[in-house]
């Protein structure tokens, strides 16, 4: 059905967790998914929605306290939920969460994002063409990609958008 670029362009970073800062302390010493997933405080999901793979696996063996929640199309709104005590934690990608926490000073003052040292890598984006993009130019676009990913710049906008 499509064709895809020889290289990926970017790997989302792992898949962390999100607190509020007054509850921060109660989650210190969890740094697993098991553990997080055991504990007794309330898990926000978002209704009908993967976390993927791993996350939904464990969500399932675990079967923590949650809240099932809907948000509409802003992710913004979940962040929001936690912020106002709704849920206790949420999941969410590295880069979603420097994303919210960047852009928004409430979410700054109020929540706070933990690491799972058993998360593993995020997914892996690559470029998808129709098949008949002609193969002269998918060739070109591949050896940009590889130019740009050795690019300062690119790294530099990698990095910032995981810290």
């Amino acid at each position: 059905l499509y064709l895809f670029s020889a290289e990926p362009i970017y790997q989302d970073g792992p898949m962390r967790y999100v607190v509020r800062q007054d509850s921060a302390e109660r989650f210190q010493e969890i740094t697993t998914i098991g553990a997080l997933l055991d504990c007794p405080m309330r898990l926000g999901v978002v209704a009908a929605y993967s976390y993927g793979e791993w996350v939904d696996r464990n969500i399932a063996a675990h079967d923590p306290p949650r809240e099932i929640v809907t948000v509409g199309d802003d992710q913004g709104n979940f962040f929001r939920m936690l912020a106002g005590g709704r849920v206790d934690y949420l999941f969410a990608g590295t880069e979603e969460t420097v994303w919210n926490l960047r852009n928004n000073p409430e979410y700054q003052k109020k929540l706070v994002t933990r690491d799972l040292e058993d998360a593993p890598a995020g997914n892996v984006r690559w470029l998808m063409f129709s098949k008949g993009t002609p193969a002269a130019l998918l060739d070109r676009i591949n050896v940009a990609i590889v130019a740009v990913k050795a690019g300062d710049k690119y790294r530099q906008i990698v990095a910032s958008a995981k810290r």
